[in-house]
């Protein structure tokens, strides 16, 4: 809300309280760049703030600019400060499988001399 102060003939100093005027459904779509079905939704989902003039839904532009900052989404700077995000920290901490073969420590000595897994090599003919 503005004021504005007048002067009457009197002389007297007036405080006028003025507001923006209240906006429609198909006016706050236009705005938001949805459809008014949208809007109709959020309002029976009470996720907008609006207001009933008799039944007609109307919106104070000034409390939607709040409650579109408030559904403001932060991004990882934001949330982190000046850390990396989240994945380039858990990608440090926590490395990758290679997808070497978790039996014996000699069968993973040889998967490392062949550079394959030991179930993926051929078996000599003699062993059984």
């Amino acid at each position: 809300m503005a004021s504005e102060y007048r002067t009457c003939e009197c002389g007297k100093i007036r405080t006028e309280v003025t507001q923006a005027p209240l906006i429609d459904i198909a006016e706050l779509a236009r705005w938001l760049a949805t459809s008014p079905r949208h809007i109709r939704r959020l309002v029976e989902e009470q996720r907008v703030p609006y207001l009933k003039v008799g039944h007609y839904v109307r919106f104070d532009p000034i409390e939607i600019s709040v409650w579109i900052d408030e559904q403001r989404v932060s991004t990882f700077k934001e949330r982190a400060g000046d850390n990396e995000p989240i994945w380039v920290q858990r990608s440090v901490k926590a490395p990758r499988r290679t997808g070497v073969a978790s039996g014996p420590a000699e069968s993973q000595e040889q998967a490392n001399e062949t550079g394959e897994p030991p179930w993926l090599r051929s078996r000599p003919t003699g062993e059984r």
